[in-house]
């Protein structure tokens, strides 16, 4: 008969390599995300951080418009000008915006990555 003993200290070894690869993870997500994010001033990639609690980790923005780059926009009516532009006759207090296409850099961050 066979007999099946479980060495904790065994379990506690696999745990470990499993943390350490998902912090390997996100830190190569990361640093892709923050190379392929598109960029205007360089605050959203900038501000871009990791956040790991096994089984978890988490690519995190606190740039609200992350997820309009991220997903992009349809066309919409923006009225909290004054807006102006080069060659304006004159500000105005609205205007239609075409929208923005899908950049989906985190999305490809994580797939370029294996995950």
């Amino acid at each position: 008969m066979a007999r099946v003993v479980f060495h904790e200290a065994g379990f506690q070894g696999i745990r470990n390599e499993c943390e350490n690869w998902l912090e390997e993870l996100a830190d190569q997500v990361l640093d892709t995300a923050r190379a392929t994010a598109p960029v205007e001033t360089g605050a959203m990639a900038s501000q871009l951080y990791k956040e790991v609690n096994y089984p978890n980790a988490y690519i995190i923005s606190p740039a609200y418009y992350t997820i309009y780059q991220e997903e992009g926009t349809s066309p919409h009516r923006m009225d909290d000008g004054p807006y102006s532009w080069p060659g304006a006759s004159h500000p105005v207090d609205e205007i239609m915006h075409p929208g923005n296409d899908a950049t989906h850099f985190m999305k490809n961050a994580l797939y370029s990555a294996g995950g």
